[in-house]
């Protein structure tokens, strides 16, 4: 869709991964953070102002494979 390659499907969810933990320190951290994964990499990241909800929004998760039933049960709450 964005002229980006698919991953392999059990890759996507590593990648979401860590996806997810930029996001959540981006909704619950005050002060900016550097991160290298081997997906992503930011520095100096700040989100101002950050959600409501507390520590953050609930994160929900459909996969039905193996490697998505590990995700939704150790990532998505």
């Amino acid at each position: 869709m964005f002229g980006v390659p698919m991953l392999e499907h059990d890759t996507r969810y590593d990648c979401a991964v860590e996806w997810l933990e930029i996001v959540k320190r981006l909704w619950t951290e005050d002060e900016p953070f550097d991160y290298e994964g081997r997906f992503y990499k930011v520095a100096k990241a700040l989100l101002k102002p950050q959600p409501l909800q507390s520590p953050h929004p609930p994160v929900m998760c459909a996969g039905g494979s193996p490697k998505g039933r590990h995700f939704a049960a150790n990532i998505a709450i």
